[in-house]
This record gives structure tokens, sequence and C-alpha cells, in this order.
């Protein structure tokens, strides 16, 4: 009887046992479900504290001085890259010049930087992070491809039901968001009242125009040809970037400091241009371990007064020379400006009015650092009017002094304000310098984590932001090469400024081509609206490289042959 009895009492304990653990383990995945769904929670309230008012504009304003520093020093040396080899002078009709110029600049602008890239291309970021080698992670996640193969549809489906479970994608921390989210975190239900800045759909909305991709993923995911040569040009743009972090440091420190020949004159040679820009750009790689977030609180301030500096300047000069210049914003006097210089020549100084778009690639590749409406914002309601009344201001002083047409941003600076300017100019190329440096570092991360780039040695340098890293090799490797740029063209802005609109447009060109494939694989949109976009942004970045390319024997081979390398 007392052995029946255990034996009863052990199998009574073992089946409590069994229904224990199974309520155990209940308990357990109602724990995680309810830990998951205080996850989702928490996401969507930063996401809500991340895209109120004032924290887009904060990031806006963070923006300006990381991203726009690029394209905005491209005022110093546009119009002498355009007339380099022109001397107006000799001009039956110098307005014919100016305001064929500044029509070029104009559209140029408005067409690329602010169509292309701020309506388009900034919302094809793959969860805030932009850059080529971002285009091209989204195509292998949308299309079931990697670097290495075709993806088993198993694999492809899980992928993008991962993508697809938290509903929209949460990006990382950015630059400064966590200093100026702080104070909210106290106050959640004040954030949960705020309204998303809805500036544009994080996709483009087509509505009836939408088709499935089915032809076109099909054809990548069984043609491995067709996956090798979306990685190559992949690769390709990726090393131009790293040539433009080559190139454009150099070029812009030395178009800034060359400003002292303006009133040097023979007490400053070109060998002490070269000795100064050297220094300048040892100091600048030197500093990068630092890390970007040490510096960033003087970058911003540094563009914003260069930006306004120049607008004040080019109000001054409009209203001493008159506004007729704004005429030259009719697209009318392209024509008039192709017909006198005729085709060719008119094509070959198309490789100058292109750099007035050079830094549009950064404010793509930097924009992980912020957000989409935050660059949009930046960019539309500050950097862009900035610029273009700059632009049309240095018109107008050339129409009144075309002998100036070479040097046409120092010469058109009035003489009380030169020192300064010229101080300004160099502070912002450095800050130029640095927004390029820091996006290599980041596109190089991003190739790295694909597989497709040797793994390298990283230091984070900030403890909150991510995105803030610093790559010793690379940067020490980069500022070597600079230095042997400078030193190998001499000084020679004209050439420097070659090399540089190569990788500049050659980049653009690509861009344009992973994006397209963007709005037909993952967008889903017409083709009827892909095509167009397609055929008109190839066509017109084509003819801005084919004019670069036409200066490859003067310098454009150097980003080529480092883009291979």
């Amino acid at each position: 009887m007392i052995a029946i009895r255990s034996r009863n009492i052990s199998t009574h304990g073992g089946g409590k046992s069994k229904r224990w653990g199974k309520d155990k383990e209940e308990r357990q995945k109602e724990n995680v479900w309810t830990r998951d769904q205080d996850l989702v929670g928490k996401l969507k309230a930063q996401e809500r504290e991340r895209n109120t008012w004032s924290s887009t504009f904060f990031l806006a304003y963070g923006s300006l001085g990381v991203i726009y520093g690029d394209i905005g020093t491209s005022i110093i040396y546009v119009f002498g890259q355009i007339f380099v080899n022109t001397d107006l002078t000799q001009s039956a009709d110098v307005t014919v010049d100016i305001y064929g110029a500044v029509s070029l600049i104009f559209w140029t602008l408005t067409l690329i930087a602010l169509f292309k890239y701020v309506f388009v291309v900034l919302r094809a970021n793959d969860t805030g992070e932009g850059g080529t080698v971002a285009l091209y992670a989204q195509l292998c996640r949308t299309m079931g491809f990697s670097p290495f193969g075709t993806m088993r549809t198993e694999d492809h489906k899980q992928v993008l039901a991962l993508r697809s479970a938290g509903g929209k994608m949460y990006a990382r921390p950015t630059l400064g968001e966590h200093r100026h989210r702080a104070p909210q975190a106290a106050a959640p239900k004040q954030a949960a009242k705020t309204k998303r800045p809805v500036i544009l759909p994080y996709e483009p909305y087509f509505g009836f125009l939408c088709l499935e991709p089915w032809y076109i993923n099909s054809l990548f995911r069984r043609n491995r040809w067709a996956q090798r040569s979306l990685m190559v040009f992949t690769m390709i743009a990726t090393g131009l970037v790293i040539g433009d972090g080559i190139l454009m440091p150099a070029f812009s420190v030395n178009s800034a400091i060359a400003g002292i020949d303006q009133h040097g004159g023979e007490a400053i040679d070109n060998g002490a241009i070269v000795g100064i820009t050297i220094a300048v750009i040892v100091v600048l790689f030197l500093t990068q371990h630092f890390g970007t977030q040490k510096l960033a609180y003087l970058f911003t301030p540094i563009i914003i007064l260069w930006l306004t500096a120049n607008l004040a300047i080019a109000i001054y000069n409009l209203r001493t020379y008159g506004g007729a210049v704004f005429q030259g914003l009719s697209p009318y006097w392209i024509y008039r400006f192709f017909l006198k210089y005729g085709g060719r020549q008119a094509w070959i100084m198309l490789s100058g009015v292109m750099l007035c778009v050079a830094g549009v690639e950064t404010m793509f590749a930097a924009m992980g650092h912020f957000s989409q409406p935050a660059v949009a914002i930046a960019f539309g309601l500050f950097a862009y009017p900035c610029l273009m009344i700059a632009y049309l201001g240095q018109g107008a002083y050339l129409i009144a002094h075309p002998q100036d047409a070479q040097n046409a941003y120092f010469a058109s600076v009035p003489e009380p304000v030169f020192w300064p300017m010229l101080v300004l100019a160099t502070l912002a190329a450095i800050v130029a310098s640095q927004a390029v440096i820091t996006g290599t570092f980041s596109i190089i991360r991003q190739a790295t984590s694909l597989g497709v780039f040797p793994r390298l040695r990283i230091v984070h340098t900030d403890s909150f932001v991510e995105g803030q890293i610093f790559i010793p090799v690379i940067n020490y490797t980069l500022m070597v090469l600079c230095i042997v740029v400078v030193a190998g063209f001499g000084g020679d802005a004209v050439r420097l400024g070659d090399a540089y609109g190569v990788a500049v447009m050659a980049v653009m060109l690509i861009t344009t081509v992973l994006v397209t494939l963007i709005m037909i694989a993952k967008w889903r949109a017409s083709l009827l609206i892909c095509i167009p976009f397609l055929f008109f942004f190839v066509f017109i970045e084509g003819v801005f490289l084919g004019s670069t390319m036409y200066k490859v024997p003067s310098g454009g081979g150097v980003p080529l042959a480092g883009s291979f390398v």
C-alpha cells in the first residue's frame, strides 16, 4: 500500500509538474509578447518625438553645417571654371555670356539638386541611410539576391516579413537628436499630441499607375550577370565617392587659399599657396580622431554665416550694378548661349556649370545623421535661395567687370570685407571637406557590412550616436593622397576642378539608374513615370559627364583610376 500510494503521489506530482511547465511556458510567451508590445510602443513614441516640428527644425539647423558646406563653397569657383578659357573683354555682347551662364546654373540647381535629389532621391533611403550602397542594399532585399548570389525563396520571404513586421521602419538616432529629445522624455503625453510634419510622403504615391515589378525582379533573380553588373556599378560609385573624399578637400581648400593671390600680388607665389593648402589639409585629417560631434557645434554657425554673408554681398552687388541679371533665369538664354559659342565649345563649358551641384550626393550620403524632412527643409528654405542669389550677384558684377571672370568670386567681394571673407571661405572649405570625409567613412562602413569591402578597424567616437565613426586606415590614406594630389597638380585649381567634376557627375549618373530601379521594384511606379525620369536625367547628366570626360587628359582620369583601384 505504501509503494502504491507513493507511486500515485509521484504520478500525480508528475502531471502537476507538466501542467506547471506548460503554464510557465505560456507565461513566458505572454511576457515576451508583452515586452514586444512595449518595445513597439516605445519605438512609436520615439518616432513621434523624432518627427515633431521642433525636432525637424533642430535637425535641419544641424544639417546646414554637416551637409551643405560642400555645395555651399561651390560659389567660389563655378564662374571661374565656366569662363576659364574665355576672354569676356573680347565678347561683342557680354550679357549673352553672363545670362547664359546664370540660366544654366539656375536650371541645373533646380532640376538636379531640388527636383531630383530633394523630391525623389532622398526618399529612396534605406531606413534613414543614404548613398549608393544603401540603394544597392534595398534592391538586394526587394529583388531577392545578395552580393554573393540569389537568395532562396524562403529566405527572401523571411527578409521581407522581418522588414514589414513592425510596420514602418524606425531609423537609428541621428546627430544631436538625443540632446534635443531629452527634455521630452519626461513628458510623453505632450509628445504624443504633436503631429508629424508631413513634408513629403515616405514613398511617393502613384495611385492607379502602380504595377507589379515581377519582370525586373525575376530578371535579376535568375540572371547572375545582371546581379554582378549592379554590384560592379555600385562599387564604382563607391570608389568615386572615395575619390571625391580625396579631391574635394584638395580642390575646395586650394580654391579658398588661392584668393590670397587676388590681393597678395607677387608677394604670394603659387608655391606658398600649395604649402598653406597642404598644412590646412594635414591639420584637418589629424583632428578626425576627435570625432565630428566635438567639432559639430562650430560647423553650422560657420556655414550659416558663410551663406548669409554671401547673400548680403550679392544683394549689395545687385543694388550697385542693377538687377537686370534676373533675366538670366529664363531658359531662353541657354539657347542664346549655345547659339553664340556653338555646340562643341558650349558643351565643353558645361564642365564648369555642373560644379554648382557638387555636393548634392553628399546631401544624400550623409542624411543618415538627420532625417529626410530636415535635409529637405534646410536646402529648400535656406541653402538653395542663398546660393542662387549669390550666383545672381556675381553675374551682376561680371556684366560690369567682365575682365574678372576667371576670379569672379573674390573680385566681386567689396574691398572692406575682403580679408574677413577670405578667412570665412577657408573655414567653410574646411567644413565642406569634413562633410565629405565623414560621408566617406559612412559609405565604407556600409560596403563592409555587405561584405564587398575589406574589414577595417572602426572607432565609434560618440557613445550614443552610432553613426559617428572614425576609420584610421582610411583617414590617413586620404590624407596622404590629398597631399599627393595638391602637390602633383601644383595647386592648379583648373585641373583639380576637372578631376573633381568627373567624380561628381559619374556618381550622380549611377544614382539615377539605381533610384529608377527602386521606383520600379520597390515603389512599383508605372513605367510612364520611371522611363521619362530615367531618360531625362540620364540625358542631362550624360551631357555633363561627357563634357567633364573631355578633360580627362588634364586631370579627370584621377578619380576614374582611383575608383577602379
